[in-house]
């Protein structure tokens, strides 16, 4: 049995936003909805009242690599779940387009960098379609390297993990485990974003003092708890409250990332919000956003989160891409592989200066086969809510999280 890996790693250290001005086609955009739409359903079917953190950006990048070589049936599973609504030439150009928004300058400005790095690490002898290493390289500029897993599989994986280590800026360090290489590998795809920035408006530290976290009704902790008093690209409705916070954009063309909080108005409201939350309603909540002068408290966290996500995908319509009807014949030109596992790992820190986090996506594959009030707005951030990191001239989601306990 053989099997080829696919492992999207992610890392975000954000401390700032940028006033990128980008032209972004309408193909690019119908991409990045269809991404959010698939962010949102990933979210829905993962951990309930625990912390959350994922790329759901990262997640889509890495399976739409596999579905290149998806055909038939393997492919319109695939492309239901993951809202691929275009051609493969168009959504491979979308992804292209994407990943070139995204992408900041190589030296960094203010604490600004966005990176994404792709490589194909493939085992000594194993053919690969032509066609597919090309789409590889033009859309997702990864690059072929050879490995040996079958006789050296120990040496292949020491030397996958210092690349992951090394492009995430040290985050990652073992991405790949021992048991996730073994004589049937014939081919890894590696994927890391790195993406650092500084608030635009930095808490002062000597604001942040202990205060209580209401993380369930039997369960009230102390957190370091965050202040400052500004204005806010702000939005309600009368399940939550959301709450805009831009990172640092230097002049340039640069990416515009900011950090969205969405805030029920119960302190143990969040489920009901997550039950509906859609691409759709956060469109309408960045389309809504005023500003709003906001006494805004977040509490400080810091966490590490692992997913397994080939059962949740299977139960999301992705099953035949894990079987041994998958057809993946656009890969090396036989129908004798299938997904075997999708991992993903993620880890964030949110402090007064800004945001740090990375994550990686495993995916294997077996052969078988503004107007402001008189008073500001109290915005605490005292119970469970949501967050998410997207990029603004495209309305992309990077990374999606929950925070029920920031402890």
């Amino acid at each position: 049995m053989y099997k080829v890996l696919f492992f999207l790693v992610a890392f975000t250290s954000l401390f700032g936003q940028n006033d990128s001005k980008k032209i972004v086609s309408n193909q690019t955009l119908t991409l990045s909805q269809g991404n959010n739409a698939f962010a949102f359903d990933l979210y829905r079917n993962l951990d309930q009242d625990k912390n959350l953190f994922f790329s759901s950006y990262n997640i889509s990048l890495a399976l739409s690599m596999v579905y290149d070589g998806a055909r038939n049936e393997t492919r319109k599973e695939m492309e239901k779940v993951l809202h691929f609504d275009q051609s493969l030439l168009t959504l491979n150009e979308s992804f292209s387009m994407l990943n070139r928004i995204f992408e900041s300058p190589a030296i960094p400005v203010d604490g600004l960098s966005l990176n994404i790095v792709s490589t194909l690490w493939i085992q000594a002898g194993t053919h690969i379609l032509p066609q597919f290493l090309d789409d590889m390289a033009r859309y997702f500029k990864a690059t072929p390297r050879r490995a040996d897993f079958q006789k050296h599989a120990d040496a292949a994986r020491r030397e996958i993990n210092y690349f992951v280590k090394d492009k995430t800026m040290g985050k990652i360090e073992e991405l790949v485990g021992a048991l996730d290489i073994d004589s049937s590998t014939m081919m890894m795809i590696i994927s890391t974003i790195y993406m650092k920035a500084r608030w635009k408006n930095v808490f002062d530290s000597k604001n942040t003092e202990m205060s209580p976290f209401f993380a369930s009704e039997d369960n009230k902790i102390n957190a370091d708890m965050m202040n400052q008093k500004t204005f806010f690209p702000y939005y309600q409705t009368s399940d939550f409250a959301a709450v805009e916070l831009p990172y640092i954009h230097p002049n340039g063309n640069f990416p515009d990332l900011n950090f969205v909080i969405i805030l029920p108005h119960e302190n143990f409201g969040l489920s009901k919000i997550e039950k509906t939350m859609s691409a759709a309603d956060f469109k309408q909540i960045l389309e809504g956003f005023e500003s709003e002068e906001i006494n805004l408290f977040l509490p400080k966290f810091r966490f590490t989160k692992s997913l397994s996500l080939k059962e949740i995908l299977t139960e999301m319509g992705m099953g035949k891409a894990f079987s041994f009807e998958a057809n993946f014949e656009g890969i090396n030109g036989k129908r004798d592989l299938k997904i075997g596992q999708v991992l993903h790992k993620a880890f964030i820190s949110v402090n007064e200066t800004g945001t740090e986090a990375a994550a990686a996506t495993s995916v294997s594959m077996n052969l078988t086969a503004f107007l402001p009030k008189k008073e500001p707005i109290l915005f605490k951030a005292d119970h469970p809510f949501m967050f998410i990191i997207y990029e603004k001239t495209t309305s992309q989601i990077l990374f999606l999280g929950r925070i029920s306990n920031p402890s």
